[in-house]
């Protein structure tokens, strides 16, 4: 999928998700696509989780001066153009990567309820279902600008502006969530209830513990690592 096609097919599962699911859906034989999609999602997705982190900088930074009285204090990410850049791909990569790997967790539990789905029509329609959120990320950014800076001037018309950044957030993301469950009810003939069971609830819980888990392996090898190299004391 090239950019120029990706802005069309995003419309078409924003505004007639019944015809993309139960028609376009069935004309996507390839991996490429849904991937693809998914990548162009997640640099939109990394963009706005990059300007939240340097938000929460920002703020911490703030707060350190008032609370501590601190002067010349500084909290951020690299400033040069190389390192931002270098930290913005191993965002997406990550991303796509732990995306695509709740998406096969999910499909576990699919295959439970019907073990004739296949894990490529799972992962296409969790990727398109999850339109909505991903494109949600802008007032998720949005909201918590909006927050920081009701909480420190207290002006009213931000915090009203503040609620309905919220509001069109949460719009978004709930309407992702119907998506994915109607879609994957549809596609991989299980029922609705099964497929909340198979994304929300256990196949998030087993992602959450699996990503702990690598998280665990991942420091413990660098730590041995360390400690070969004599950078850590034995």
């Amino acid at each position: 999928m090239a950019l120029p096609q990706f802005f069309p097919t995003a419309k078409r599962v924003l505004v007639k998700p019944e015809e993309f699911f139960d028609k376009d859906l069935s004309g996507i034989r390839r991996w490429q696509q849904p991937i693809m999609y998914l990548f162009f999602l997640t640099i939109i997705g990394s963009f706005f989780i990059s300007k939240q982190v340097k938000l929460f900088f920002k703020q911490a930074t703030d707060m350190a001066v008032q609370f501590f009285g601190i002067e010349e204090f500084t909290l951020g990410l690299p400033a040069s153009a190389p390192a931002i850049a270098g930290l913005f791909l191993l965002l997406v990569f990550v991303l796509l990567l732990a995306t695509s790997f709740k998406y096969w967790v999910a499909h576990w539990y699919i295959k439970l309820w019907n073990p004739e789905a296949t894990f490529k029509r799972t992962y296409a329609v969790l990727t398109y279902g999850g339109t909505p959120g991903w494109l949600a990320m802008p007032f998720s950014w949005l909201a918590l600008y909006l927050f920081y800076e009701s909480v420190k001037k207290g002006d009213p018309a931000n915090w009203l502006l503040t609620i309905l950044a919220t509001i069109v957030w949460i719009g978004f993301e709930g309407y992702s969530i119907y998506l994915r469950i109607y879609a994957l009810a549809k596609v991989q003939h299980v029922k609705k209830w099964q497929a909340v069971l198979s994304v929300y609830v256990f196949g998030l819980l087993t992602y959450l513990v699996g990503v702990l888990v690598i998280e665990f392996i991942i420091v413990s090898l660098v730590l041995l690592l360390l400690l070969a190299f004599g950078v850590l004391p034995a």
